[in-house]
């Protein structure tokens, strides 16, 4: 999905659920659509994903759907990437949610648990 819009809400292709804000959508370079922040309110799930090892699931809150993974190599003002399958996520132009200001765990730099490791 290589539309950036400005406005609107990607929504839970599931459940409809509100998730990203079209504004925080961003070119990773990785060809999956990436945000570097969820809504506002407490949407997103977070597990930490055993078989990826340095990866952190997120899902939707409201029904468990599996969304992708977040890093901490982003943009915007959390640095984060959400790496979300575009399968998962409905574009509603009509609808218009805030950003998440706080509240959005700390996601731990991959590099530096692999330096860990490694030592």
């Amino acid at each position: 999905d290589k539309i950036y819009n400005t406005t609107g809400t990607y929504r839970c292709a599931c459940c409809g659920e509100s998730l990203f804000p079209a504004a925080t959508k961003f070119d990773s370079g990785t060809g999956w659509p990436s945000y570097w922040a969820p809504v506002e309110e407490d949407k997103i799930g977070y597990s930490k994903d055993v078989p990826g090892l340095f990866a952190t699931e997120v899902y939707c809150k409201a029904c468990g759907a599996h969304l992708g993974h977040v890093f901490d190599d982003g943009k915007g003002e959390t640095g984060y990437r959400y790496c979300i399958n575009g399968v998962c996520l409905a574009y509603d132009a009509l609808v218009e949610v805030r950003r998440a200001t706080g509240g959005i765990p700390w996601v731990a730099n991959n590099y530096l648990i692999i330096a860990a490791v490694i030592v």
